[in-house]
């Protein structure tokens, strides 16, 4: 399944977004599995030319770099123009089973069958939650250094701590029947 969707950045104001992909197993009617799917910006926004030729690079930022959170970004390289994001799945919709050259399960049984379900979402956040999640990155990624100084988590909330953000997605859903159970639900 290949998937290419735009989103046209709003001109002369702040935008922050996100990106989040999932697959889902279903077996008549409830889930059987779920699972995030990995997105490398670098990968899904490798079609985009902007006048700005590291515009990729900034947005993607080093591989060192603790200050970027995967699939957060802000619009600053970008405003006011079209971004194109390309999504690309694969997944084994029939499978058979032989032994001995002779075919022993052909995965065509009602009790099989299972739906799968891509979920694409494109979202904008609020900068206060874009500062947010950036700031508890930051400081998740520095617990671990014994010399590293503290990190103050954003927070826009007088006399107290705490977030009020908001976030608007945009859902892109494919399903479709398989009769491929992978080997991960078995254990």
């Amino acid at each position: 399944m290949q998937v290419q969707l735009k989103l046209t950045d709003a001109a002369n104001q702040e935008n922050y977004y996100f990106i989040k992909a999932l697959k889902k197993y279903y077996r008549k009617p409830e889930i059987e599995t779920e699972k995030i799917l990995e997105l490398k910006l670098s990968e899904v926004l490798k079609k985009n030319f902007i006048d700005n030729g590291n515009f990729l690079k900034e947005i993607v930022g080093d591989e060192g770099k603790t200050e970027r959170v995967d699939n957060l970004f802000s619009d600053h390289f970008v405003n006011g123009k079209d971004i194109l994001f390309d999504f690309s799945y694969c997944d084994t919709l029939e499978s058979v089973t032989y032994f001995n050259s002779e075919i022993t399960d052909t995965g065509n049984g009602e009790e099989k069958a299972l739906t799968v379900e891509y979920i694409i979402e494109i979202g904008e956040i609020s900068k206060d939650l874009y500062q947010y999640v950036i700031s508890g990155n930051k400081m998740l990624n520095s617990k671990d250094t014994p010399f590293s100084e503290p990190v103050l988590i954003h927070t826009n909330i007088e006399n107290g701590i705490g977030i009020l953000g908001a976030y608007n997605t945009y859902r892109f859903v494919s399903r479709f029947q398989t009769n491929y159970f992978p080997d991960y639900f078995a254990q």
